[in-house]
């Protein structure tokens, strides 16, 4: 068999020694660099992320303070204009009971008009606003 290798010299082991050193430096160099990226990165990511959450809730809050209470108008007005039938006869209705019934006192006629287009408001009313509302906050 062949004699073994002699053993390493000093100046091997240094220079081994030396290579290893400067691996190291350059990897932790290099890991370094790749945490600073990635922190610069993430930085600008939240930064765009806040800024588009700004936007967001600006629009929103443009949407809820200016373009929510003119819907609400127009459903309003749509809604009490297909009700001026229904009030028209419920007063006429209320009248003709009040009449009939003797009342000649115009406190009793009046609190008589009264009940009828509460009634015929609120049920009119309360039966459609929730579903038009709905309606128009999705557009």
């Amino acid at each position: 068999p062949p004699p073994p290798p002699p053993p390493p010299s000093v100046d091997f082991l240094a220079l081994l020694a030396g290579l290893r050193e400067h691996i190291y430096n350059d990897i932790s160099g290099f890991v370094a660099a790749q945490q600073a990226e990635m922190r610069e990165e993430r930085a600008a990511r939240e930064t765009a992320e806040r800024e588009r959450q700004k936007q967001l809730l600006t629009a929103v809050s443009a949407a809820i303070t200016r373009d929510l209470p003119v819907q609400i108008e127009k459903l309003l007005k749509r809604e009490l204009k297909s009700l001026a039938p229904t009030v028209a006869a419920a007063i006429v209705e209320a009248q003709a009971k009040a009449k009939s019934a003797g009342a000649s006192d115009g406190k009793a006629e009046a609190k008589a008009i009264e009940k009828a287009v509460t009634t015929a408001v609120s049920s009119s009313v309360s039966s459609a606003l929730p579903a038009a509302l709905a309606a128009a906050m999705e557009s």
